[in-house]
């Protein structure tokens, strides 16, 4: 199911739209620097998981998925739940 295109092609557009979004505001000052080094390794990842599927499927073999598409699900979860956000305040703070 990965290597449909629908999905690669929002993989790619949701991890540049993250980055511009993120340099936009570091260029405005709006960010600090710990979210925004956050924010591009996480649009990196999903970068480079949509250019290079196999790592996907790689990883889903070896972890024992049924499906890419549900580990690269998973790794989105994970990296969220990494985000540097244990407080109200970083949530206000990157708010839109």
């Amino acid at each position: 199911m990965f290597d449909q295109p629908i999905i690669r092609v929002c993989l790619v557009l949701g991890s540049l739209i993250t980055a511009t979004y993120i340099l936009r505001r570091v260029r405005l000052a709006k960010v600090q620097i710990e979210d925004t080094i956050f924010w591009l390794l996480f649009s990196g990842i999903l970068l480079i998981l949509a250019i290079f599927p196999g790592i996907a499927y790689w990883a889903a073999y070896l972890l024992g998925f049924q499906s890419p598409i549900n580990f690269v699900y998973i790794v989105i979860i994970f990296l969220l739940l990494l985000c540097p956000s244990g407080s109200v305040s970083w949530t206000a703070r990157c708010a839109f």
